[in-house]
């Protein structure tokens, strides 16, 4: 993740979630951990590395869902 607030506190192990802001999830489903952090160049915001919760080595199917430029919802086709 970029552009993460530089005084967010944020350490390695931390869960990260969908919020649900965009209306293309549901809020709180697990992503992944967080990996590591490290300052952003410039040192206004902090990068965060986040290992993936899932195993990605054993899926066997994937939905890509998009967002249009006009917002519509797409995916499954």
């Amino acid at each position: 993740m970029e552009f993460v607030h530089r005084e967010a506190e944020i350490a390695t192990g931390d869960e990260v979630i969908t919020s649900g802001l965009g209306g293309v999830l549901p809020r709180g489903l697990l992503i992944g951990y967080v990996e590591q952090v490290t300052e952003a160049e410039g040192g206004l915001y902090q990068r965060v590395a986040v290992a993936p919760a899932a195993n990605l080595d054993a899926l066997t199917h994937v939905l890509i869902v998009e967002r249009t430029p006009s917002g519509r919802i797409t995916g499954g086709q």
